[in-house]
């Protein structure tokens, strides 16, 4: 978690965002839940507990919505975190983009075979998939160096 919460920040200043300025618009824990409440019908427990620390919910909300602004569609950006969350063993993450996945759009089918390590059936999905998990076996070394 501190490791997150530090890149955050790292990523904030670089982008110009002053640390004074941060801590000044930042929403309350109230506020935060209320916004995830909003975007997602529900507070996941992952959510709630995070809370406990200021910047953690900040970190969520703020990448939520600098997301929303991607290049990757919804439905794209939950395939890579879906492929990712596989990679990672993360059961929790798993079943939460395994959800998100289909209400973006994504096939039952589809979402099996990327939970089984496999690849989807949809042609742009398929490649989605293979360059995250190429990007995440490969350490981010994509040259042949």
């Amino acid at each position: 978690m501190k490791t997150l919460i530090k890149l955050f920040f790292v990523c904030a200043i670089a982008l110009g965002f002053s640390v004074n300025a941060m801590a000044e618009a930042r929403p309350t824990q109230e506020e935060t839940m209320a916004e995830i409440k909003k975007d997602f019908g529900f507070v996941p427990n992952l959510m709630k507990e995070t809370s406990k620390s200021p910047a953690a919910p900040l970190v969520y909300t703020k990448t939520h919505a600098i997301l929303a602004n991607a290049y990757l569609t919804e439905k794209e950006q939950q395939v890579v975190q879906l492929v990712v969350s596989v990679y990672n063993d993360c059961y929790y993450c798993v079943d939460f983009h395994s959800k998100f996945s289909e209400a973006a759009g994504v096939t039952r089918a589809d979402v099996l075979a990327m939970r089984a390590g496999k690849e989807p059936s949809d042609k742009r999905l398929k490649n989605i998939s293979w360059i995250t998990r190429t990007i995440l076996e490969k350490k981010g070394r994509l040259t042949s160096k």
